[in-house]
């Protein structure tokens, strides 16, 4: 596997390939499988990728990877949502407690023909199926997001209401309560937050946001940098950093520089938008520090859309 990464990093598909054949040959665990099926993706052999998934749901039936691939190709590069579809509930058959399923399985309703009403249902049945399993909270925090980008800003905060009995801990939800919280109540929404989960790296991040809001920047500055203390690998609280630096906190070039030798060390994974741009497969090939700069960039472009509304 070390020698498909050099090959592959180095353009050389050709002989990526053939490692990844001998791999599948020799160890055909769910790794390989993996990695042989993005490196099709990737070369735009689309047909190839879904083949070798098959061939390793054969092997593996509940690695759920397999499942979000096959939709992923489907739908994001072959615009094929039934297909999409399928792969999505042959996954659910096994893995109905997954709740990455079932938030793909929403966004392919909303996004694909089937609507906003159809995409509630799927969240409505998500959060029957995990309630009290992990990924509970992410059902939850995906249901306020779709009542909220359809312009039901009262269904969100019920919803938002409704999710904060069910997962009285969860930081991704209240650090998203927070953010869409009017401005008059965010103060008491971070207090709240920090009651429950003062360690949390996303509320820290959200309530640094609120002393930007504020003007209070020295205190953004220290609360941004313990967000990235309490875990290193949270990219979107290194990107919201690095925006504050580069705008409001008026960092400097020398100070930018220093907050993104930090990030690169880091090596963030985690984080809503961080993942949403890394995983993209144009992006797969791409630096820590080209991928803080598009998720920075990202920022931007939603902070000027919220300003404009």
């Amino acid at each position: 596997m070390a020698g498909v990464k050099l090959e592959w990093e180095n353009g050389e598909i050709k002989r990526a390939r053939a490692l990844l054949a001998r791999a599948r040959e020799r160890a055909g665990t769910e790794r390989v499988y993996m990695k042989s099926a993005l490196l099709e993706r990737e070369a735009g052999d689309f047909k190839t990728a879904l083949a070798l998934l098959k061939e390793g749901l054969g092997k593996s039936t509940r690695f759920v990877k397999y499942y979000l691939m096959g939709a992923q190709i489907c739908w994001e590069d072959l615009e094929d949502g039934a297909k999409a579809r399928q792969w999505v509930q042959r996954g659910l058959g096994v893995l109905e407690e997954d709740v990455r399923l079932w938030c793909y399985s929403a966004k392919l309703e909303e996004e694909s023909g089937g609507g906003v009403g159809k995409a509630r249902g799927v969240l409505e049945l998500a959060r029957l199926k995990v309630k009290g399993k992990e990924g509970e909270d992410r059902a939850w925090v995906e249901s306020v997001r779709l009542e909220k980008r359809n312009g039901n800003e009262g269904g969100a905060e019920r919803m938002m209401a409704m999710a904060l009995q069910a997962c009285v801990g969860s930081g991704l939800l209240w650090s998203e309560n927070i953010r869409m919280s009017k401005r008059t109540e965010q103060k008491s929404k971070s207090m709240d937050a920090l009651k429950q989960c003062n360690d949390d790296c996303r509320v820290v991040t959200a309530v640094a946001g609120l002393f930007v809001s504020e003007r209070k920047y020295e205190k953004a500055r220290k609360w941004f940098m313990r967000a990235t203390v309490l875990n290193p690998e949270f990219g979107d609280g290194w990107a919201m950093y690095y925006l504050f630096e580069k705008g409001e906190g008026k960092g400097g070039e020398e100070k930018l520089k220093q907050l993104l030798d930090k990030c690169v060390k880091a090596e963030p994974k985690y984080g809503d938008l961080w993942q949403a741009i890394s995983k993209k497969t144009e992006n797969r090939r791409t630096s820590v520090e080209e991928r803080l700069g598009m998720v920075v960039e990202e920022l931007m472009k939603r902070n000027a859309v919220a300003r404009a509304s």
